[in-house]
């Protein structure tokens, strides 16, 4: 797949009902505390790894705070 084309796929992936709710079980998991520092305020959820998007476990997935994503 072309890396435009992904890139794409992915933007769209993230505006998705899907994505959404897979956020939010993130940050409710983390109790919206980075799990990276665990001290600051988690407004992000970053992927652990891209090889499962759209599909991905929530172990793949981490709550982030803006300095640590």
């Amino acid at each position: 797949m072309e890396i435009t084309s992904w890139r794409q796929q992915y933007r769209t992936y993230l505006l998705s009902d899907e994505w959404k709710q897979k956020r939010a079980l993130v940050l409710q998991r983390a109790g919206g505390i980075c799990e990276m520092c665990e001290d600051a305020k988690a407004v992000q959820v970053h992927h652990l790894t891209y090889q499962n998007v759209g599909n991905e476990p929530l172990d793949d997935l981490r709550a982030a705070c803006m300095d640590c994503h």
